[in-house]
């Protein structure tokens, strides 16, 4: 009976740690062309800022990625294909547990050719409906 008692307990233990919440936020969203056509197989690297570390992938056949796990901080995000214009955006400011959903646009031109947006929107979280919020040390 000790045995089975602590494979119970076991089981509780790994069923606790699974649905642990996460601080880490994901960017997500789509790729296309100037025409709205999906562009797939794009090279999206996002980079954080204060650390260098970045995060790549690359868009699929519907021209969607996703980046999970990114910590938070100030990200600057590159996009890449062979045919189109290297589009670099950011700052984005990824908080806990943001879902952040980039849309990006490739123009075509020479790969050696550069877009650079400087002037980020305010990022509209449409993945989840969950609400959080950073609490500084002024706050506490």
């Amino acid at each position: 009976m000790t045995r089975f008692r602590m494979l119970i307990a076991l089981a509780v233990t790994f069923a606790a740690l699974g649905s642990a919440q996460t601080f880490q936020a994901q960017l997500t969203g789509v790729i296309r062309d100037a025409t709205g056509a999906v562009v797939p197989n794009a090279n999206i690297t996002a980079t954080n800022q204060a650390t260098g570390v970045s995060a790549s992938t690359t868009s699929n056949d519907q021209g969607l990625f996703r980046l999970p796990a990114l910590p938070p901080a100030d990200y600057k995000v590159s996009v890449s294909l062979k045919g189109f214009k290297t589009v670099e955006q950011g700052p984005i400011t990824l908080q806990v547990n943001d879902v952040v959903n980039l849309p990006i646009t490739l123009q075509l031109g020479d790969a050696s050719e550069k877009i650079v947006v400087s002037a980020a929107a305010e990022a509209l979280q449409t993945e989840t409906s969950s609400v959080g919020q950073v609490v500084n040390t002024r706050s506490i």
